[in-house]
């Protein structure tokens, strides 16, 4: 009698550098999800990238209204995490329509908060964008100083 081969409780399967690794985790059901490591070497314009890739592979269109809007908050979180974080650490990108979650984690004890709007000041508006265009989002706690930006966008 053969023994049954048990399967893993979810699938990794490594992907290009830029592009992340695939997880289907049983605890996040028929969420698909992709992760790219924040490390010092990457840039906003990186994570713009793998975006994209994986706005593409869910048949999303980077090009649509909803697919800019998702590229503008992750492109604004990251840049916030890589100048106001100690340590910007990872993106991670979920999908189960019509919903599309947006995490950035990062290290240091800065909170982002929504900035009353003064038009005399350059900058200082990413969260009011994330803001405007999420359903909602939350800041998450982690251990030490580490936190998620937590963001969920809901497709037309």
């Amino acid at each position: 009698m053969r023994a049954a081969r048990s399967r893993p409780a979810y699938a990794v399967r490594p992907a290009h550098a830029e592009e992340g690794v695939l997880d289907d985790d049983l605890s996040q059901a028929l969420w698909e999800t992709y992760r790219m490591p924040l490390d010092t070497g990457c840039s906003s314009a990186a994570a713009r990238i793998f975006t994209r890739r994986c706005l593409n592979r869910w048949e999303i269109g980077d090009d649509s209204l909803f697919g800019e809007d998702v590229v503008l908050v992750v492109s604004e979180l990251v840049t916030n995490a890589m100048i106001h974080a100690d340590s910007p650490e990872e993106l991670r990108l979920s999908w189960r329509s019509p919903s599309l979650v947006v995490e950035v984690r990062d290290t240091g004890p800065g909170q982002p908060y929504v900035r009353p709007s003064d038009d005399s000041e350059p900058g200082s508006r990413g969260m009011e964008i994330v803001d405007r265009l999420a359903r909602h989002w939350l800041i998450a706690a982690g251990a030490g100083d580490t936190k998620t930006i937590r963001v969920e966008m809901v497709s037309p």
